[in-house]
């Protein structure tokens, strides 16, 4: 007998199925209880302050006044900040250090304020005749956008880079009224730059008043933006 095989028809796809879309990376956002409490109100009281003791009048030691006042406010309102995030993480925050968070962010903040200093100048702002006005800006810059920064992610520089790689990044930033404030800060600056070179020749408009109010301004009008999506 002649052994014949049954030919077996398989109906399985052998097709490969398409690699599954990875799903996008990023740690979570730290979320602020009391949003309305995190709004940096003390960035116009300063501000007034600065106006006050003649801004317009005399601008390098005016800018260094409001610097000195500047600082012991955002120490608070680093506390502040802290006593209202949560970081979503594992480590809960009794195990944090708070005293070097709020006070290493705004040493941190002010030595970065020299490579802030290095990025304005190469945006156009001027190299030798205003240096010191430049870098009054930077540092008051540095202490109003990378401070909040710096506490609300813990120094966690990876984890806040991860955000911007998210789906819908802008709608995850903005909806953070610490990190809306700090990006308020730096747009608010970028606009203090149009009145500059306008033909009124006003007081006000020397270097770099309407950059500092633009960006005093802009930290607040951040918030309060983030707080109304």
């Amino acid at each position: 007998m002649v052994n014949q095989r049954k030919k077996q028809v398989s109906f399985h796809n052998n097709t490969p199925s398409p690699p599954a879309t990875p799903e996008p990376r990023g740690l979570p956002m730290p979320t602020v209880e009391r949003g309305w409490l995190t709004i940096p109100y003390h960035h116009l009281a300063v501000l007034a302050f600065m106006f006050r003791q003649g801004l317009t009048t005399s601008v390098q030691a005016t800018l260094l006044q409001g610097l000195f006042t500047l600082i012991p406010l955002q120490l608070a309102y680093n506390y502040l900040i802290v006593s209202n995030t949560n970081s979503n993480t594992k480590r809960g925050k009794d195990n944090d250090n708070i005293s070097l968070l709020v006070v290493g962010a705004v040493l941190v903040s002010l030595a970065l304020s020299g490579p802030l200093h290095v990025c304005l100048v190469l945006f156009g702002a001027p190299i030798f005749a205003y240096w010191k006005e430049t870098a009054l800006l930077a540092a008051h810059l540095a202490l109003v956008a990378f401070d909040p920064l710096l506490v609300e992610f813990k120094f966690d520089f990876a984890r806040l880079r991860g955000i911007f790689g998210t789906d819908a990044a802008i709608r995850t930033l903005v909806g953070n009224p610490v990190v809306a404030s700090a990006l308020g800060g730096f747009v608010g600056a970028w606009l203090g730059v149009l009145p500059i070179p306008l033909d009124w020749d006003r007081p006000w408009q020397q270097w770099p008043i309407t950059l500092v109010v633009g960006s005093y301004l802009g930290t607040v009008v951040g918030g309060l933006v983030s707080l109304v999506m």
